[in-house]
């Protein structure tokens, strides 16, 4: 079962790639890449990491 950070990892993940693969401005995605970054660090800070989500702590 997943646990409630590791979704919010997961979401902010598939959102980020989505913006930087259709976005034409590049410019505004650097405040949107902090996102995933910051939900990496609270999912492992609150709940441990877990090597399943490996994939996911790399592309964030």
């Amino acid at each position: 079962m997943m646990r409630a950070f590791e979704v919010v990892l997961l979401i902010a993940d598939a959102v980020a790639l989505a913006l930087l693969m259709s976005s034409a401005r590049r410019s505004r995605f650097g405040r949107v890449a902090l996102v995933p970054i910051l939900a990496m660090i609270v999912q492992v800070l609150m709940e441990g990491a877990r090597w399943q989500l490996v994939p996911a702590y790399a592309l964030a």
